[in-house]
């Protein structure tokens, strides 16, 4: 057996506790992304994020069918609720006793003010869930409650979990190790990252001993070296290419892509908004911007969450949307996006827009721009907004759209407020609310896109165990030859 593995990707969690891979003792890693900061809590990029689930873990684990299963905490509120309030403002955490940092510290309850104290100084702190949070109340070492400013009954899946935006676990600062398991981080610089598997996570044992992840500039550069065979697993291939060149390769959930429609400008008019989701013909998306890895989507929350089963009555119905914008003649709509995909996405929405007989103009802004202080989304300048494929910004959380969650405070960016709405969610009536927000029109989702994993002939038993939405906990099993 060879006693190497290679990997590429943007999303790392893959090769830690959660694989069941039957990999050598030392296992390389490589990524396109390009990522030097240390800490996700300060100049953090998505991908840094998802890379510190490597050396980290979180108040709720990985396991789809049990969410306590390798967390941090031995009670946490799940899906069920159970230990929430009725109205969803409140929620109490008991510790795993026994985790400890890697230097041997306890991991306790003032650990997790700690560390929501400094994600509240940055950009992720501004977002949900950890916006949400009004104070945590320390009942003893092992024991907290987490009070919120307004109802939310997904939190608990969120707050330090996999479905927070970005999900992040639980680190400090200072000097390395700086997580709590599976693997410690060993050294870092521009180029690479080393770690060494550490047991006391409760994810339990690294499969492999040691980890060293490089840098690579490109996706050409990742696409070669899986052709050439210098890698054997590639996370975030692309898919056109894996195909093209007849490799073993798995789908997998990445995420759902949604536009946003501004109710408090142009877009208060509901006759526009209605034209707008019917303009939207969601098959032509799937095959010309996600290149049939995806499929048409009607909600935006996952099938599992609550009022999941709800959908949008809206379809795609030309006729329907040009006698919309036929009524409203002089309007022009400005569309906002960012490069990449999304922006491909944007030109196909204004030419179905335009079809429909819709004036639109679209505007292009860097990451950086797209969401900060005075950019288009916190601002409101803009009447339709890509999201979803811009930010892994699940919208499992349905208090983002009330009327106290508009910005600044919060990431309604839609500017949706309806009392009714609002109501239904404090009150936890999941599928009330859900119906109030499609009668509303303030969002149309999109579709759901896959990950491309890509794996050389040497690979055997490739799978995808785990349909969580979040990207992050997408757990890949393998073995090879």
């Amino acid at each position: 057996m060879d006693r190497r593995a290679f990997l590429v990707g943007t999303s790392l969690l893959f090769a830690s506790g959660c694989a069941q891979n039957k990999t050598p003792d030392r296992l390389r890693l490589s990524t396109v992304a390009l990522s030097t900061a240390l800490d996700p809590y300060t100049n953090m990029s998505l991908d840094t994020a998802e890379l510190s689930w490597l050396f980290a873990d979180g108040l709720i684990g990985a396991d789809p069918k049990d969410l306590a299963r390798g967390s941090l905490s031995a009670i946490a509120p799940s899906a069920d609720l159970r230990s929430s309030t009725p109205a969803h403002r409140s929620f109490r955490y008991r510790l795993r006793p026994g985790i400890r940092w890697h230097d041997g510290k306890p991991f306790v309850a003032e650990d997790v003010v700690a560390c929501l104290t400094r994600l509240k100084g940055g950009i992720v702190g501004k977002l949900r869930p950890y916006r949400l949070v009004e104070r945590i109340e320390v009942i003893g070492p092992h024991e907290f409650v987490v009070h919120l400013i307004e109802a939310d009954p997904a939190f608990p899946l969120a707050f330090f979990g996999p479905l927070g935006s970005p999900g992040v676990p639980l680190i400090r600062p200072g000097a390395l190790p700086i997580g709590t398991g599976p693997f410690r981080l060993e050294s870092h610089r521009p180029d690479g990252t080393s770690y060494v598997a550490w047991s006391g996570s409760p994810r339990g044992d690294a499969a492999s001993r040691r980890l060293s992840l490089q840098y690579l500039a490109s996706a050409q550069t990742q696409d070669v070296m899986l052709q050439t065979r210098e890698i054997d697993i590639a996370l975030g291939a692309d898919n056109i290419f894996v195909r093209d060149h007849h490799m073993h390769y798995i789908k997998q959930n990445a995420g759902i892509g949604y536009a946003l429609l501004n109710v408090s400008g142009t877009l208060a008019n509901p006759n526009l908004r209605e034209g707008i989701a019917r303009a939207v013909d969601r098959n032509e998306l799937v095959v010309k911007a996600y290149r049939n890895w995806a499929d048409p989507l009607t909600s935006i929350l996952p099938e599992r969450a609550p009022g999941g089963d709800v959908h949008s009555p809206l379809h795609f119905d030309l006729a329907a949307a040009k006698r919309s914008f036929a009524a409203s003649p002089n309007v022009k709509l400005t569309i906002v996006t960012t490069a990449g995909n999304p922006e491909r996405i944007a030109l196909l929405l204004q030419e179905q827009l335009r079809r429909a007989g819709a004036q639109t103009e679209l505007r292009r802004y860097s990451d950086l721009e797209y969401a900060a202080p005075n950019g288009p989304l916190q601002t409101g300048r803009f009447d339709i907004a890509l999201w979803g494929d811009v930010y892994a910004l699940d919208p499992d959380l349905l208090a983002i759209w009330g009327c106290d969650a508009r910005p600044p405070r919060g990431n309604n960016f839609s500017r949706l407020c309806d009392p009714r709405f609002d109501a239904d969610v404090r009150a936890g009536r999941s599928e009330s609310a859900l119906h109030a927000f499609w009668r509303d029109v303030a969002v149309v989702p999109l579709a759901g896109f896959a990950r491309c994993t890509a794996a050389t002939t040497r690979v055997r038993g490739l799978t995808s165990p785990n349909d969580l939405a979040p990207s992050v906990y997408n757990c890949t099993q393998w073995s090879l030859t």
